[in-house]
């Protein structure tokens, strides 16, 4: 069953949300997806963080919200 939702991510390199349109039902399939992986995130050093719930996705196997979301790219590694 293919459920498109829209997830809108905030990349701290970009002023305007990137809008997806998704069936991924994990951060893994998200993350193959071709406009996630036009962005150029390295994936090893960033995380999602879903605005509405708080909840941290950074392993593959993560299951994303079922429903539209807004997700923050944060980095797990600062330059520091």
């Amino acid at each position: 069953m293919s459920t498109n939702r829209v997830i809108k991510l905030k990349v701290l390199s970009q002023s305007e949300l990137v809008k997806v349109e998704t069936s991924a039902r994990t951060f893994g399939e998200l993350k193959k997806e071709e406009a996630v992986a036009a962005l150029g995130i390295d994936w090893t050093s960033a995380k999602l963080i879903d605005r509405a719930s708080k909840a941290s996705f950074e392993v593959d196997e993560a299951v994303l919200p079922a429903t539209d979301a807004i997700m923050f790219v944060m980095p797990t590694k600062s330059k520091a």
